[in-house]
């Protein structure tokens, strides 16, 4: 490029950035390049301005769509927010609960912990910075199996839910002692491409785990909830991101079923993502139910995804970031299931990994294995991400 074409160049970013300057947020700016003198080499340029849902007029080219950044990052409405003791976003309870989630910027501040539902997203024009711990509460429920003894004809009975996945948990059968009861399949989950499309998971991210017999209302373990971060400015995490799917508590009587899935943690930022040393994001699977007297053990829930997209994405320590794989639940001795009526153990919840098959129970008594879960999606773009969730 000679000296000439340099001085262009400079004056046609020059020309751009003074008419964006003239345009409101939600506007697009349209521009034709004339030349009426081609001997003297000067370019004459026309700018239009339409609304953003608008095309450009014949002859025109679309320079910049501003509205792309206002339905990207919000509108900044809401101010700036500082969460500086313990809060759950959204929560009905919560002084000032304001739903505007358009900020300015965003900072939880060390020590503290902020719970956000199930498919939270939050839009930033400035920066969003995490020094504490925020908790995303799960959102696909488990399945379930409710009144099935001697008497019994048809128990009734409730599917996991699939979250996002492609297929979801099955329960373990029921029934009585003659017959293998056979186990619930796992869920299937994404595979890398298939997570990497993600934009806008919803309530429903990680798969719910299959139920395992019937004396529980809430046999399946609930899969693990999304939270979306998008910044025009930096995202700063030193402090913990956790959407984990939920796991059988073996203190417990054992009446949980399959592991929830881990949930989907997507976070964007137009200039850039760093990860501090002490700071993680976790959305691991949870683990299956043991096996006891009624039933066979539950499979372990899949791993989740978590998506870092920015221009720029540092991450002091590799390993911070999880989406481990949920371990089977326990299996019992041989002869250990006594119950007339008894259920193969009910399968792991699914998202960026599967969920893991449950164990039958034969007809002599023997629980046989549960599988574990597989682990789910960990994905970084270096990208400018505003044109992907516009």
């Amino acid at each position: 490029m000679n000296i000439q074409e340099k001085k262009s160049a400079l004056r046609l970013l020059l020309v751009a950035a003074w008419l964006t300057a003239l345009a409101a947020l939600a506007d697009k700016i349209c521009i034709k390049a004339t030349t009426p003198n081609p001997a003297k080499k000067k370019v004459t340029i026309a700018k239009t301005v339409v609304a953003s849902n608008e095309s450009c007029p014949r002859k025109f080219v679309e320079l910049i769509d501003t509205g792309a950044f206002l339905k990207t990052y919000g509108d900044g409405s809401a101010g700036a927010k500082t969460v500086s003791s313990p809060e759950t976003l959204g929560a009905d309870a919560e002084p000032n609960n304001d739903p505007n989630l358009q900020f300015t910027d965003f900072t939880v501040a060390s020590g503290v912990e902020l719970t956000v539902p199930s498919g939270t997203v939050i839009r930033c024009t400035g920066a969003f910075t995490n020094n504490g711990t925020i908790t995303v509460r799960t959102g696909a429920r488990g399945g379930n199996w409710l009144g099935g003894d001697d008497s019994t004809q048809t128990a009734s009975v409730t599917m996991a839910e699939a979250g996002v996945s492609k297929a979801g948990a099955g329960n373990g059968e029921l029934g009585g002692s003659a017959k293998t009861r056979f186990y619930g399949l796992g869920g299937v989950g994404l595979s890398e491409f298939e997570a990497r499309q993600l934009r806008f998971p919803g309530t429903k991210a990680g798969g719910g785990g299959g139920a395992a017999d019937s004396n529980s209302s809430t046999a399946g373990k609930s899969g693990g909830g999304s939270l979306v971060v998008l910044c025009q400015g930096p995202i700063v995490n030193a402090g913990a991101i956790n959407a984990n799917g939920q796991s059988a508590n073996p203190s417990s009587y054992p009446t949980e079923g399959g592991g929830g899935a881990g949930g989907i943690v997507i976070l964007a930022s137009k200039t850039s993502i760093s990860q501090l040393a002490g700071g993680s994001i976790s959305a691991n699977g949870g683990d299956g139910e043991k096996s006891d007297s009624d039933q066979g053990p539950s499979g372990g829930g899949g791993g989740g995804i978590v998506h870092l997209l920015a221009p720029v994405i540092s991450i002091t320590d590799p390993n911070s970031i999880t989406v481990t794989k949920g371990a089977a639940g326990q299996n019992g001795a041989e002869d250990s299931v006594t119950a007339d009526v008894r259920g193969g153990g009910g399968g792991g919840g699914a998202c960026g990994g599967n969920g893991g098959n449950g164990g039958s129970v034969d007809a002599d008594n023997d629980p046989l294995a549960a599988a574990d879960g597989t682990d789910g999606h960990i994905l970084q773009t270096l990208v400018d991400p505003t044109s992907l969730f516009s």
